[in-house]
């Protein structure tokens, strides 16, 4: 494919993406379905240009006047890819394989100054969504809207039960990879993304294959750590999902104990526990859950036998995912405010249910990979008023414990009566996740 023809390619798919939302991947993957004539090299350079488009089409709607799939692809690829405006112009015009020519108002716009640096978070950001952001991290949110526009680093998690990071330094060298510990997690490695291994995939070595290596982002590592999930105890993953965290949670028990992995997903609960037995993990419980109201009184079937027995429930709760937008940038145009309402809505039902389920002693840890207040501190400030036998814990200290270094000083949220965690990649270099942990005092 000619550099044209793939710039029509990026317009044709954003273009389809405004008609039918869907996740710009699922989009791309049916676009190349449909023009099998597409290399692998084409497919990766649309993909570029795809995914660039999505990150900064506020940028390229300012340079261009137009808010638009044709505007925010031609804008981006004077922007951030580099074409000259005679480049452009060159690659469009008459033809089945090319985007209409371009015109002399674009010529005019393509020549022009490039917008400002300063605003450019907020620009590439729904508006009302900015303003959430705005008002949970006041004059950082510009930086952090700022930061969420750049690709994500790739992050793996050792399985220490297995093998040591060390030894997978090691073996990730002999194969070409450059990794390097990361900052926290005395679990993880972050691999350089080396353009002359594009062909190689992390999944296809036999470390993964074996269950000696996952791929997760150190801030999803770091919730696990902090839970303080230990040996021989009672533990409940109310939201397994795909298992990333349970397979941590596992290793953390060391084979000891129970973990009862629980979801409404049956299809994602079953991938989860694929995993968890390619590990080598035997204390895995998987459960596939009802949903459960709490508003109607009714007991809950699925986990009464539990009930009073729970150490630790993990809540990793479904969340708008803005706190991963680095990886999904195309995520924050599709969600509503009556999805973020959704989201809300369960996270109290799952807080509830969790909590019920404690023994005197027992934690509840909540998780999300999100930004916003009304996900975090709000849902948090809401349970301790419902529910008085919990009390917050000092989460500043909780990492402190576990790291053996105090806390970066933005990640530490405070709360009445505690602290909880906000990390980010502004404050720890990962992607965006909420982290609190209660104690069931009676």
């Amino acid at each position: 494919m000619t550099p044209g023809a793939r710039l029509k390619a990026a317009i044709e798919i954003l273009e389809r993406l405004a008609e039918h939302p869907q996740p710009a991947d699922k989009a791309l993957r049916e676009w190349g379905v449909r023009n099998r004539y597409a290399g692998s090299k084409d497919r990766a350079a649309i993909r570029e240009m795809l995914f660039a488009a999505i990150r900064y089409r506020g940028d390229a709607a300012a340079l261009m006047g137009a808010n638009t799939p044709r505007a925010w692809v031609l804008g981006t690829a004077k922007l951030r890819l580099g074409w000259s405006p005679s480049d452009i112009a060159s690659q469009t015009g008459e033809g089945r394989y090319h985007a209409a020519a371009v015109s002399e108002a674009e010529r005019g716009r393509l020549a022009g100054a490039a917008p400002p640096a300063a605003g450019r978070g907020r620009r590439n950001w729904p508006d009302w969504l900015a303003v959430k952001l705005e008002a949970a991290f006041g004059p950082q949110a510009e930086e952090l809207m700022a930061a969420l526009l750049e690709p994500a680093p790739l992050d793996i998690r050792v399985n220490t039960g297995m093998t040591t990071r060390e030894k997978v330094l090691g073996a990730l060298g002999e194969v070409g990879f450059e990794a390097r510990a990361t900052p926290f997690s005395p679990w993880g490695l972050r691999v350089d993304r080396d353009e002359d291994l594009v062909g190689t995939n992390l999944r296809a070595l036999p470390l993964f294959a074996k269950g000696a290596i996952d791929i997760q982002d150190e801030g999803s590592q770091l919730t696990a750590l902090l839970s303080g999930a230990k040996p021989g105890r009672q533990v409940l993953d109310l939201c397994a999902g795909g298992g990333g965290k349970t397979l941590a949670l596992a290793m953390m028990m060391e084979g000891k104990g129970q973990i009862f992995a629980c979801d409404i997903d049956a299809a994602r609960l079953k991938a989860g526990t694929d995993r968890v037995k390619k590990a080598d993990l035997h204390n895995v419980h998987p459960r596939a859950l009802t949903d459960w109201d709490p508003a109607t009184g009714k007991r809950d079937p699925d986990l009464e036998d539990v009930k009073g027995s729970i150490h630790l429930a993990f809540v990793d709760a479904p969340c708008s995912g803005s706190g991963a937008w680095r990886r999904g940038p195309d995520a924050k145009w599709r969600l509503t405010e009556e999805g973020l309402a959704h989201y809300v809505a369960a996270q109290r039902t799952l807080l509830d249910r969790a909590a019920r389920l404690l023994r005197p002693g027992g934690a509840l840890v909540y998780v999300t990979c999100s930004l916003f207040r009304e996900e975090n501190a709000q849902q948090i400030e809401a349970l301790l008023t419902r529910d008085k036998t919990l009390a917050l814990t000092d989460a500043a200290a909780t990492w402190e414990e576990a790291i053996g270094a105090p806390p970066p000083e933005g990640a530490v949220l405070p709360l009445a009566g505690g602290t909880a965690l906000q990390l980010s990649p502004i404050a720890t270099g990962t992607d965006g996740f909420f982290f609190a942990r209660m104690e069931k005092t009676a």
